[in-house]
């Protein structure tokens, strides 16, 4: 008897088809793909918060180094002492003639990663190290020029910083007046007044009987001789006395005085005042002054 020897529809093959192991190929890709981003994610996360840490740490650090330093003044670079994180560059150092600092930190796998500390920011902040103040540029603050800087400037008319207007009325007679712009007035004598008017002005006057003003702005203001008196007027102003035997009256708001020779009066009116001297001596003439240094 012949048995016929076809498959019976009971029967199933076993494997995968074509299409079986595709989906199962993608799936995996899918999973393996997830996998790389979030663990990409999480190392660039753990990145961030090293660069932090150690900005927070270097703060205290060069605190300390300061202290130590015997001269008040922050280390140039990060000292090689600092116990940084493998993979946290940090750079820059003291600025201002170590009156202050700047330090970036990044990393070196992630240099999108970004921040910088300074002593006038209380945790790190996003981004670069801002750019120094420019004492040429007259948008920022005048009031951080030195005495050997201003002095240079107010020399002669010749070494004017760019950026202001020049007004040099020599030793005429009448009054000298600014512009509503940032001007640097230049007077060296005669009879009359000296209005800074409006803006940001830098005023250099010698030997003059007439009354300086500086008006609306941050002014700065330089008495080299003569016995006219210098009003700041409003906003934060710094007066300066090299001889001048006027006094010096700062007005509205938070006002600086320097003085180096000169018997006249040194009034900081309204505002958080502060005055100090340059050759030493004492001064004691001193009305509404919150601070002497």
């Amino acid at each position: 008897m012949h048995r016929d020897s076809h498959t019976s529809p009971n029967d199933t093959q076993s494997g995968f088809t074509i299409v079986e192991l595709t989906v199962v190929i993608f799936i995996l890709g899918i999973l393996s793909l997830l996998v790389y981003v979030g663990w990409g994610a999480w190392r660039q996360n753990v990145a961030d918060v090293q660069v932090k840490n150690d900005l927070n740490n270097v703060t205290s650090f060069l605190e300390n180094e300061r202290r130590q330093s015997g001269t008040n003044e922050y280390p140039a670079t990060i000292p090689v002492s600092f116990p940084g994180t493998e993979g946290v560059i940090l750079s820059g150092g003291a600025i201002n003639s170590g009156a202050s600092y700047c330090v970036e930190g990044t990393a070196e796998n992630y240099p999108s990663i970004i921040y910088y500390v300074s002593p006038e920011s209380l945790k790190p902040s996003a981004g670069p190290c801002p750019p120094p103040e420019d004492p040429m540029n007259p948008t920022l603050a005048i009031t951080d020029w030195t005495l050997d800087e201003l002095e240079t400037y107010c020399a002669t008319s010749a070494n004017a910083p760019s950026g202001y207007n020049v007004i040099d009325f020599g030793s005429g007679f009448g009054n000298a007046n600014g512009t509503a712009g940032n001007d640097i007035i230049y007077r060296t004598g005669g009879l009359g007044n000296v209005y800074g008017n409006g803006g940001n002005d830098v005023l250099c006057v010698g030997n003059t009987t007439g009354s300086i003003y500086g008006g609306d702005g941050t002014d700065l203001i330089l008495i080299t001789s003569g016995i006219g008196t210098a009003y700041g007027e409003a906003d934060n102003d710094t007066l300066v006395s090299t001889g001048s035997l006027g006094s010096l009256r700062g007005g509205d708001n938070d006002d600086t005085f320097y003085t180096q020779g000169g018997a006249g009066q040194v009034d900081g009116g309204a505002g958080y005042d502060r005055a100090t001297t340059h050759d030493g001596s004492t001064h004691s003439n001193y009305v509404d002054i919150e601070e002497v240094f």
